[in-house]
């Protein structure tokens, strides 16, 4: 956390000229989730999920919970499949944190953001929501425009949109 916080202090000092505070944060926050992702650190990406975004990972939880709950080998199969290494007893024990970090360091989905490199193109914030105009790339060139939406809660710009954000395994 004390490495987040000195990070972000040193881009709030370093933003770019014109660039407000809470812009400076706002891109600081969706590369910080980027980078996460990408190198499937979980625990790191999960804190930056906004309580929006968590609340559609609780739904994703619930569900396999239920599914693990009655032995449905449909779930057993996609979360041995995923790649989850913990027992299905150990998943019922996790709270919502913990699954999510768990996921998100997957390799099929780290996979996902490790061929990209991520351009931020703009910045609208509007109170206490923005909008992040994103250009990503992939080894062969193709650039794809992408959208995320980033909304400040207590004081933190917290991700509540990004790219397949919401698509676990």
């Amino acid at each position: 956390m004390k490495v987040v916080l000195l990070g972000f202090l040193l881009l709030v000092c370093a933003s770019a000229p014109g660039q407000t505070d809470d812009e400076a944060a706002v891109i600081y926050a969706v590369n910080s989730l980027f980078t996460a992702l990408s190198e499937a650190r979980g625990a790191d990406a999960a804190v930056l999920y906004s309580s929006t975004a968590m609340d559609q990972v609780r739904l994703s939880f619930e569900s396999i919970r239920r599914g693990i709950e009655r032995e449905d080998e449909s779930v057993l199969l996609r979360l041995s499949s995923a790649g989850y290494s913990a027992q299905p007893s150990e998943i019922l024990g996790w709270t919502l944190s913990e699954y999510l970090a768990a996921t998100l360091e997957l390799p099929i989905m780290s996979g996902r953001y490790t061929p990209l490199v991520m351009r931020v193109d703009s910045v609208d914030v509007q109170g206490r929501r923005a909008l992040v105009f994103i250009t990503f790339e992939n080894r062969a060139g193709a650039a794809f425009p992408q959208q995320a939406v980033l909304v400040q809660e207590d004081g933190r710009w917290l991700v509540e949109a990004f790219l397949g954000m919401g698509s676990f395994p």
